[in-house]
């Protein structure tokens, strides 16, 4: 199975797998971390934030089958988009939660508890 893509910068990697077993394979490798386990991460550029409206692993699974027309429609109304300098300002001062998965290049995360 190919999973992954560069949706967020506009190039797509090809292939339509089914998206459920896409999902049952990315529900196993969902995790949880906290903020130095993700740093790493955020100082590659790869971390992608889902907003509270959004489910990491509908983002996941859009990800790894290249759906860019859904990826777009979410990135546009600010669902999911790149996280920032000002996000990594922030966990970094706090001790945020995540919950995240990886489809590579990009780490797939939402926000489970801030602090």
């Amino acid at each position: 199975m190919q999973t992954g893509g560069n949706l967020l910068s506009g190039q797509s990697m090809g292939g339509a797998v089914d998206a459920e077993m896409i999902r049952h394979k990315l529900e196993l490798e969902t995790y949880t971390a906290d903020w130095p386990a993700m740093a790493p991460h955020f100082a590659r550029g790869v971390v992608v934030v889902c907003g509270p409206e959004l489910d990491v692993l509908d983002a996941a699974v859009a990800l790894a089958q290249d759906d860019a027309t859904t990826v777009a429609g979410w990135m546009a109304s600010g669902a999911l988009r790149k996280a920032t300098d000002a996000d990594g300002h922030a966990w970094t001062d706090g001790s945020p939660t995540f919950r995240f998965v990886i489809v590579a290049p990009f780490v797939v995360t939402e926000l489970v508890e801030a602090s």
